[in-house]
C-alpha cells in the first residue's frame, strides 16, 4: 500500500491530476485474509461477492470475527471473550471496523 501512496503522492504533488487512482492488488484475497467493508466492495470480483440477502447481520457477526482472528468454526464460540482468543488492538479495529 506504501508503494501506491507514494506514487499518488508523487502525481499529486507534480501537479498531475488524479481521478481514480485504484492500486492493483488482490482484492479478492485483501476480502478473504482480512475482510472488505461495504465501501470497498466494488473492487472485488463479482464471483468474489458474498450475497447478504439471504444472511442476517446476527450471523454475519461471527464469521466476521472468525475471519479476523483465523479461527475455525468449530473452536469459535460467541460466549468466550474474545481476548481468549490472543485478540490484539489491530485486530480488535479491524473487527470493529467490518461490523
Amino acid at each position: 500500500m506504501i508503494k501506491w501512496l507514494d506514487d499518488a503522492m508523487y502525481q499529486f504533488q507534480h501537479g498531475q491530476r488524479i481521478t481514480c487512482h485504484t492500486p492493483d492488488l488482490a482484492w479478492d484475497a485483501l476480502e478473504r485474509t482480512q475482510g472488505m467493508p461495504c465501501s470497498g466492495r466494488h473492487l472485488l470480483p463479482n464471483e468474489a461477492v458474498e450475497s447478504t440477502s439471504d444472511l442476517d447481520e446476527a450471523a454475519q457477526m461471527p464469521k466476521i470475527v472468525r475471519n479476523v482472528l483465523d479461527i475455525p468454526e468449530a473452536d469459535f464460540s460467541p460466549y468466550v471473550p474474545l481476548t481468549a482468543y490472543s485478540t490484539d488492538l489491530l485486530s480488535a479495529s479491524r473487527i470493529d471496523f467490518l461490523l
